[in-house]
């Protein structure tokens, strides 16, 4: 079984190398910091792995090294290929199927999910570790999600007064059963000027102008949207963590997932 990987970050080089030492033979072409062997021997492959996400504009292939439309991508894979990419939107899904391709959605898995979460969480914890010691700091949590939840446990772990601030008021029993402080995330301006750090798992702009005068804080914003709408000289974009940096990390459940993908359609791996 011949593995293409094509396009994307550290995480798609890192996964190459893995594959090869696990006795595949894997080809890639235009992975972060490598043009590769080129793009007609990857799309021959038996397995063609794109990026996680797929596409940053939902018509081109993620991928800084050269340009490539999803279409052109599409159009030129083999019969019979096992194509699979990372958050995949609807209507890529839609464009593949024109051309017959079916793409399997590696980031769609639970057991992948949790491991991204996992790694987003220990990278998020070495940016806060190098802005300041947290021990004993006053550090918010806004969102309770896969990511929110490992952080804040986390965040205990090393000494860190918790404050959690969602919208489900179900969340209050939750934080206190951890013993975290919980706020409303519709008031996070009383107050604000207590918090010693932030970090945002929510794709929204959750933190207003109001809230914004208040802070004294670092933001670090872990979520694919940002979460305030005007300029704050403390706030820190941490999108894509785990391909940044824990590479290898990341690439190793990407991995798992994919061999489980292949052993589901009846591969042998």
């Amino acid at each position: 079984m011949t593995f293409g990987i094509l396009g994307g970050d550290r995480r798609q080089r890192e996964l190459a190398e893995l594959l090869s030492g696990s006795g595949y033979e894997s080809v890639t072409f235009a992975v972060e910091g490598m043009i590769g062997e080129g793009l007609e021997k990857v799309l021959k492959a038996d397995v063609l792995v794109l990026p996680l996400p797929l596409s940053l504009d939902g018509g081109n292939l993620n991928c800084k090294e050269v340009s490539l439309s999803l279409r052109e991508i599409f159009s030129e894979v083999k019969p019979n290929c096992i194509v699979l990419a990372g958050n995949v939107r609807e209507a890529e899904v839609v464009l593949a199927e024109e051309y017959g391709v079916r793409i399997h959605d590696y980031f769609a898995r639970e057991e992948l999910t949790v491991s991204n979460a996992a790694i987003t969480a220990d990278c998020a914890m070495q940016m806060g570790r190098e802005i300041m010691e947290l021990k004993g700091k006053k550090v918010l949590v806004l969102g309770f999600g896969r990511i929110g939840k490992f952080l804040c446990q986390r965040l205990k772990d090393e000494g860190a007064e918790v404050w959690l601030a969602t919208r489900r008021m179900e969340d209050r029993a939750w934080s206190k059963g951890y013993g975290y402080q919980w706020r409303n995330i519709a008031a996070l301006a009383e107050g604000a000027e207590e918090v010693d750090l932030i970090f945002n798992t929510v794709p929204a702009p959750v933190l207003s102008g109001r809230v914004l005068e208040k802070l004294r804080c670092s933001v670090i914003d872990l979520s694919s949207k940002k979460c305030i709408e005007e300029e704050y000289p403390l706030y820190l974009s941490a999108r894509g963590l785990p391909g940044r940096m824990e590479p290898k990390a990341a690439a190793k459940a990407i991995q798992e997932s994919i061999y489980e993908i292949l052993r589901e359609m009846g591969e042998s791996v």
